[in-house]
């Protein structure tokens, strides 16, 4: 049994994931207080652990409470972002976001670096987005964080191979989550996926799921430093 923690676990991706690795793993579930938390725990069996990334001393019990018994897997799921130009932007925004996507996951994958290390075959997978590869208008920071943690996979995963840890990243495109609801045309969106997809259907939660299980899975300790992009081929590289 694999001890994994997954951030941004109260909903969307993040809970597909918790249900996933749950059916044979020990969870640790983190995010924002809520209901939605709460009820996942009860629902998987997950232990629950709220935490704002934005705050190190969060940060820091987090990985306290997760790696207690040993870790062997961290997902880095958890990402925050706002819809509006970038010249809308205001400094205390552009922080928030950083802070949250892209300090967040440097500082927890810190701390919780001994214990995947004791582990023997440590996994961080880190979840990005294939907005990164071609930009996406209105997305200006959220896309800047998931480059930096792309680029920061990169150097750690250098750093820790040979402690027996491997980083990667899996970058989803466009998932039907409650994080759409923000759309102003969702049919036209949803047209021009179809358009820019090969595979015609949309993206589920549990596509996602399995390419992070791929990447924490023991014995795929040979693949490290790399983004799997998991988008229908809207992207190919």
């Amino acid at each position: 049994m694999r001890r994994v923690l997954i951030t941004g676990a109260a909903g969307g991706i993040g809970a597909d994931m918790v249900r996933h690795f749950a059916r044979d793993h020990a969870v640790t579930a983190s995010d924002l207080p809520s209901d939605a938390l709460e009820a996942l725990g009860r629902e998987t069996g997950a232990t629950v652990v709220p935490c704002d990334l934005g705050d190190p001393d969060d940060i820091a019990a987090l990985a306290a409470a997760a790696t207690a018994d040993g870790l062997d897997v961290l997902v880095n799921n958890a990402a925050t972002y706002k819809l509006r130009p970038w010249l809308e932007i205001d400094a205390a925004e552009f922080d928030r976001i950083t802070a949250v996507n892209q300090r967040g996951t440097f500082l927890l994958s810190q701390a919780c670096h001994p214990a995947l290390r004791a582990s023997g075959t440590g996994r961080i997978v880190n979840v990005t987005s294939n907005t990164f590869f071609k930009g996406w208008e209105g997305l200006m920071t959220y896309v800047a964080t998931k480059g930096g943690i792309t680029g920061m996979s990169r150097v750690i995963a250098r750093e820790v191979g040979g402690d027996g840890i491997t980083v990667n990243c899996v970058a989803p495109g466009a998932i039907p989550t409650a994080a759409e609801d923000h759309h102003p045309d969702p049919e036209g969106f949803h047209r021009m996926l179809m358009e820019f997809q090969a595979v015609k259907r949309r993206g589920s939660t549990d596509d996602i799921a399995r390419a992070v299980a791929f990447f924490a899975h023991p014995d795929n300790g040979f693949v490290t430093g790399q983004t799997l992009i998991v988008d229908g081929g809207g992207m190919m590289q």
